[in-house]
């Protein structure tokens, strides 16, 4: 009996530890998609200012590109200089 409870106290034990991670695992994922979506945004917008520039050859394009770069590469790479 003393044995039975002892190892239903073990199988709750090791429930609740699985259902923790998974919800760690979640709160995780989540904030991994909210830096995607970030990236997925600078992507699209690092693209349309290349083509701006293909299309006008004006520099300033390329300046811009440069600083959502360096801004990227800084904040969510944690690269510290440039």
């Amino acid at each position: 009996m003393v044995e039975s409870n002892y190892s239903r106290d073990i199988e709750d034990i090791t429930e609740n530890a699985y259902l923790e991670m998974s919800h760690d695992f979640r709160e995780r994922m989540k904030q991994k998609n909210k830096i995607i979506n970030g990236l997925q945004k600078k992507i699209i917008i690092i693209y349309g200012l290349l083509n701006r520039f293909l299309v006008e050859s004006d520099f300033g394009y390329i300046e811009a590109v440069n600083s959502i770069l360096e801004d990227l590469l800084v904040e969510s790479i944690g690269i510290q200089e440039v």
